[in-house]
């Protein structure tokens, strides 16, 4: 059996291993690194105060004393009388000469000191340059509360861009001390200082924080907290904007709120994205007047190009098109004398005709009453995303075809209620027109109209090709797909939105770009790439982003270009936030650098040769990744296969083919054709080859490109099994939730299986402890705090099971797998019965690993992968847990023994056949054969073949198989028959009466 088991493993296998790739090969796919762009010299870095003064670069006036502070992790400054203070001046030295420091690049933008100044001491930092007697700047140190300790964050940064800092310079500071006493002593504790260089805007808000504070905006989920003041936006004199030759900084701009925005942005720790609304419209460096703008954070990208390089591609493709796409320029930002990294300052996706999405905005007075659907004015403006909600609420729309929008605008907010329906009418209707005749025979609707005259195609071909060259994981799945409609225009598809994670080969550095047309998947475009006319007019606009792409990756180009404008600010944002390392795998540390307790390898060279991970690696990552995708697109035929491969399709009921399709990869199984009824059994939809139920969004989907047919079946169930659930199985007894990545409410992650499948019948769901997991109004078990709680479920039976549930806050708690085993070797269990083999995971807390789960006689024994058997006939198998990332596996014998509705049936069927033999003395010798599983054995006589048989023997040992028979009268005929008896649990059942054998006496 362990050779077989083997056997069967080996060829699992090799089914399941498949060749790895690299982005970077040997050779020529190595990108070529060039050096920093334009590094960071010496005095544009932090300098550390303890560095300072212990290379005698940090001079002290007279009566201040300095001694290194561990604690404080800096210089800590003390006088003996708080006078000392006064017009005291520290010097530092720089890298240039005479000790003056060395602005020779760009304007400094910000200074930033780390420092702290005693419990009840208010200190304030005057900063000189050379002999100047006014300071440049001034900075308040942070307080420490806390006497004799010096543990509080200190950072505090102001930017002094206006100051036009440049040059050689010698700096110096003097510090004002505000004391209860001053004839007594005082400390000050200074960390580190920075002269940040310039080389794009700075918004430095102004936030009131008696309004509303900063924590409270960046920590709240739903984005409902607010903060209130103004921000000033101060341009380098360096700095050359896109979007207008005369950038000039602008100070005071009064903002209505700024607040929190995004989903999965928002939900990563530390750099947040924003949502600006000016109380006024501001042109913000030539982008156009509007009210609303967004902070993008780009966390996620490394390069902090990728959406940037997006929007340019798509502005330029919009020259053609007149499709809008939104500008945007690279920012600083400071908050409240805090830095917050470098972002993208952007135009949102809004409804404006002038500066933005250019239709005509329903939200407005004149429009908030139209209610006719066929009025001319309510054909547009309307601005839509995807959405996979429902169509209840005023805003969402699910189309003939189960696909989902949103209406971004008009948000109906001051509609009447007829004005909304008429509108939501008007545009709900319009989709499906569009969708009608996409899907239409020749792609027209049943009036004879092609979709080409309800949607743009070039905005159309120019949207697909963009997302799937990139390969954008979000496109056409969630809110950042958009479209709009202008009035009495044609649907438009844009702007772009979103392409700084799962986009053009972002944080993929394992694998090359994919060599296919099939990365997205949205019906509608699979559709039209059947259409001979949208396969042409692809092909005509790739050449217009070929060339474009070409632009941005060649050398000096776009790229280049965006990387050199702010290599400077993504090197202090780095310095704050470090890489965003996920998915670097497990050579690389979480700042995303090689990582140094790696085992060394036994080509310790070639490892060597391993490039760091760093911007301008990042930069030509994103470089070669497009060439690449590039490339093979150009290659010779693929542009001819932009069409998707065709599918023969049988739908199979009972065997019988009922309906066969040809279907393009990635189109819908649906609608699926009715199935016949079967007597005893009910259909619960279609399966495919791997038990995989369907639904209605189902598409085609093909892992083995050579396969030309699909088939799907109806899955039946016996209405027998359609009975209420009587028992559940979990697949843990302890579930482990790590909620340093969810929000609470999340569903708690646990697997189990009903006993029957299909049973009938309402789980209820109750927790030992609400404060860990409560039960939402669905009726499902959701986290809600930090503990351990047991979480019961209740069948309609009554009877009841649990496992508990641990809700842990620190990801280091969970181990790995290291080992797993059967909790028993062996399980016995009656057909037709269920049983759980138990899998246990070492050490816990442990994160579960992923199982094949497998019967090596499925005809004996099936199981699913939470170790649920079903017994189906007598006999041995062993269930095969099989890991394939180790290539370990433990086996479980099970024995299925018959259950007792079988073993009555069995022994009412046994039989045995009869010889008899007569022997001198009035004797007749009678054998049979031994029948199986039964207790023992009647014997019967009679004088007469068809008289009345008398028992007169009882043969209660199961293995006997003779019995002799005397006192006979000789010459005299005797007639024998024997039946099989079983015992069963007290109960006796007879089997069939053997055919009479004759014996004579003698």
């Amino acid at each position: 059996m362990k050779k077989y088991i083997s056997i069967l493993l080996a060829l699992i296998l090799c089914l399941t291993s498949m060749p790895g790739i690299t982005a970077f090969a040997e050779g020529e796919d190595q990108p070529d690194i060039p050096e920093d762009v334009n590094p960071l010299t010496e005095d544009y870095q932090e300098k550390l105060f303890a560095d300072l003064y212990e290379d005698g670069d940090f001079i002290l006036p007279d009566l201040i004393t300095a001694k290194a502070s561990e604690e404080g992790n800096g210089v800590l400054l003390s006088v003996e009388s708080a006078t000392y203070f006064k017009d005291a001046r520290f010097q530092i030295r720089g890298s240039g000469e005479d000790g003056k420091f060395d602005f020779d690049g760009n304007t400094v933008a910000r200074l930033t000191i780390d420092g702290l100044s005693s419990r009840k001491t208010k200190a304030m930092v005057n900063f000189f340059i050379d002999d100047e007697e006014e300071p440049f700047a001034t900075i308040q140190l942070k307080v420490q509360p806390k006497e004799d300790a010096w543990t509080r964050e200190g950072k505090i940064s102001q930017t002094i861009l206006e100051k036009n800092i440049k040059g050689e310079h010698a700096v110096s500071f003097t510090i004002d001390l505000e004391v209860p006493d001053e004839t007594k002593g005082a400390s000050v504790l200074l960390r580190s200082i920075e002269f940040a260089e310039g080389s794009i805007p700075v918004m430095d808000f102004h936030i009131d924080e008696s309004l509303g504070s900063i924590a409270e905006m960046n920590t709240s989920e739903d984005h409902t907290a607010e903060c209130y003041g103004d921000v000033d936006i101060l341009v380098p004199s360096e700095f050359e904007c896109e979007f207008t030759d005369n950038a000039e900084s602008v100070k005071g701009l009064d903002m209505e709120y700024i607040r929190g925005r995004g989903n999965s942005t928002w939900d990563v720790a530390g750099k947040k994205p924003y949502k600006i609304k000016f109380m006024d419209k501001q042109d913000i460096l030539g982008m156009g007047a509007n009210r609303h703008w967004v902070l993008l954070a780009n966390r996620f990208d490394n390069t902090l190009s990728r959406n940037r390089m997006t929007y340019w591609l798509t502005r330029k493709l919009g020259e053609d098109t007149g499709v809008f796409a939104p500008e945007c320029v690279p920012v600083e930002v400071v908050m409240n004398g805090t830095y917050y990294g470098s972002y993208l300052l952007t135009e949102q996706i809004r409804v404006d005709k002038k500066t933005r999405v250019p239709v005509d905005d329903l939200d407005d007075k004149a429009t908030r009453t139209l209610s006719d659907p066929e009025d001319p004015a309510i054909t547009g403006g309307y601005l839509l995303s995807r959405d996979f909600g429902s169509d209840d609420d005023d805003h969402g729309i699910i189309t003939f075809r189960n696909e989902g929008f949103f209406i971004e605008s008009p948000d109906f907010e001051k509609h009447t209620d007829k004005a909304k329906a008429a509108q939501k009418e008007y545009i709900e209707k319009y989709l499906n027109t569009v969708e009608n005749a996409i899907y239409g025979d020749d792609f027209k609707d049943p009036a004879g109209h092609s979709y080409t005259e309800y949607m743009d195609i070039d905005s159309a071909a120019d949207f697909w090709w963009i997302q799937e060259f990139s390969e954008n994981g979000d496109a056409f799945t969630n809110g950042s797909t958009y479209l709009y409609k202008p009035r009495n225009g044609k649907l438009i598809w844009g702007p772009l939105w979103d392409f700084d994670y799962v986009a053009w080969g972002d944080l993929l550095y394992d694998s090359d770009p994919e060599e296919t047309f099939d990365y997205t998947s949205f019906t509608w475009f699979t559709r039209l790439r059947t259409d001979p006319a949208f396969i042409e007019k692809l092909k005509e606009r790739w050449k217009k982003i070929d060339s474009l792409l070409e632009e941005i990756t060649r050398k000096d180009g776009i790229l280049d270009q965006y990387a050199e404008e702010i290599c400077i600010s993504e090197q202090y944002d780095q310095e704050l936030w470090g890489f965003y390392s996920e998915g670097y795998g497990d050579d690389y540390d979480d700042d995303g650098y090689i990582d140094a307790e790696q085992e060394e390898p036994e080509d310790a060279e070639e490892e060597s040769e391993t490039p760091e991970i760093t911007f301008e690696y990042e930069i030509e990552f994103l470089r070669n990744w497009i060439e690449k995708r590039r490339a093979w697109v150009n290659s010779e035929g693929n542009l001819d296969n932009l069409t998707p491969k065709k599918y023969k399709v049988d739908y199979v009921a009972d065997g019988k083919v009922l309906e066969t399709r040809y279907l393009y990869d990635g189109s819908k199984y649906a609608p699926f054709p009715k199935a016949p009824e079967k007597k005893g059994y009910t259909c619960f939809g279609w399966s495919d080859e791997y038990d995989d139920m369907l639904d209605e969004d189902s598409v085609v989907t093909v892992e083995d490109n050579e396969v030309d047919s699909i088939v799907l079946t109806a899955f039946y169930v016996k209405n027998s099994d359609l009975t209420p659930i009587r028992d559940i199985f979990f697949r843990d007894k302890d579930v482990y939730m790590n909620l340093e990545d969810l929000e609470f409410g999340s569903l708690i992650d646990f697997n189990y299986t009903t006993i029957p499948e299909f049973g009938i019948g309402e789980i209820k769901w109750s927790s030992s402890d609400e404060s860990v997991v409560r039960i939402n109004e669905e009726g499902d078990p959701v986290t809600a705090g930090i503990g351990t709680a047991e979480v019961t479920a209740t069948l309609p039976n009554g009877k009841k099971k649990s496992f508990t549930a641990h809700i842990l806050s620190d990801p280091d708690e969970l181990n790995y797998m290291e080992e797993f085993f059967f909790e028993k070797s062996s399980v016995t269990v009656t057909t037709g019965g269920y049983a759980q083999v138990v899998l246990r995971q070492e050490p816990q807390p442990c994160l579960s690993g992923y199982f094949k789960w497998i019967s090596t006689d499925p005809e004996v024994v099936t199981v699913d992968e939470n170790g649920v058997i079903t017994a189906h006939k007598a006999g041995t198998s062993y269930i095969v847990v099989y890991d394939p990332e180790s290539s370990d596996f433990v086996s479980c014998k099970v024995t299925v023994k018959m259950n007792k509705a079988e073993k009555i049936a069995m022994a009412k069927k046994a039989k045995t056949s009869l010889k008899a033999k007569a022997l001198k003395g009035g004797k007749a010798k009678l054998t049979w054969k031994k029948a199986k599983g039964v207790s023992g054995y009647y014997i019967f006589r009679a004088e007469k073949k068809n008289g009345k048989y008398k028992k007169v023997k009882a043969v209660k040992k199961a293995g006997t198989k003779k019995w002799t028979d005397s006192k006979l009268k000789k010459g005299k005929n005797y007639f024998y028959k024997i039946r099989p008896f079983t015992k069963i649990s007290g109960k006796t059942y007879k089997g069939k009466m053997s055919k009479a054998v004759k014996v004579k006496a003698k």
